[in-house]
């Protein structure tokens, strides 16, 4: 399945000595994964285990404790931080997290990095535990509903700076929102769209979060961003269309079968 883009997690079996008559395991890594799907897994596990008065602490930006009573009445926690995929691996090898979470598979060095404890991707420690696709986003009031990958490419770029380059009935200077460089749903647009050579227009916003990234897009009139498909929230995303493809809106079924380009 060639340019899929995968959610995975990553787990070493090593338990925390800090707090440890209360954390039960910590999770760090993708905030594609993070803000949502991981606390929805985590918040099943633990009723499925049979805890109780499961609830979410907001700690900072992107990162959550789930706090839980056991059986025993005792009070656990699972801690979530969501900086970014390429933040997982890290985690993973200085021992501050057992679970790791990336929107992309894992790099050659930072395999390398976790030779120790053996072959990242091995059955038992690498887990698929979902697939996306990469939503281009614009304002609701924005006209557009298509643009080309390569299109978007030279917008991205700086090739392209305003919008009546695009469509001739549009004014005004394009401005361009991107997740940061820790982010795999970024590694992922710049395979799909950039090319590893390709780098971002000077002016870009650059965001940790996809939801705010999002947000900001809808609110302005001139945006455009990407975000990975449940990010989408109230901005308007665009059909993309691939070497002379129909174009396609970004849905569950056409990234399932991969007939969206940036699945």
């Amino acid at each position: 399945m060639q340019n899929m883009f995968f959610a995975f997690i990553f787990l070493l079996f090593m338990l925390p000595t800090v707090q440890a008559d209360e954390v039960l395991f910590r999770m760090h890594g993708s905030n594609t994964i993070g803000a949502r799907l991981g606390p929805s897994l985590v918040q099943g596990w633990l009723q499925t285990m049979g805890y109780q008065q499961i609830h979410t602490v907001q700690n900072a930006e992107e990162e959550i404790n789930i706090v839980s009573l056991n059986r025993a009445g005792e009070r656990k926690v699972i801690e979530i931080k969501s900086h970014g995929s390429g933040t997982s691996f890290k985690s993973l090898k200085n021992s501050s997290a057992e679970i790791g979470m990336s929107s992309r598979p894992i790099k050659g060095k930072e395999n390398n990095n976790l030779k120790q404890f053996g072959e990242m991707s091995r059955l038992g420690v690498e887990f698929v535990v979902g697939l996306d696709g990469i939503a281009v986003i614009v304002n609701p009031q924005n006209p557009i509903m298509q643009l080309d990958k390569k299109v978007i490419k030279k917008i991205f770029t700086g090739k392209i700076t305003h919008w009546h380059e695009v469509d001739k009935n549009l004014s005004g200077k394009i401005h361009v929102y991107a997740r940061d460089n820790k982010s795999g749903t970024f590694d992922t647009f710049k395979a799909l769209v950039m090319g590893n050579k390709s780098t971002l227009v000077k002016s870009v916003a650059r965001y940790e979060s996809n939801d705010k990234l999002s947000d900001d897009v809808a609110a302005d009139i001139s945006g455009i961003g990407f975000v990975g498909l449940p990010s989408v929230r109230n901005a308007k995303p665009l059909g993309v269309s691939d070497q002379g493809t129909q174009a396609k809106k970004p849905q569950k079924f056409d990234v399932a079968t991969e007939d969206y380009a940036l699945a």
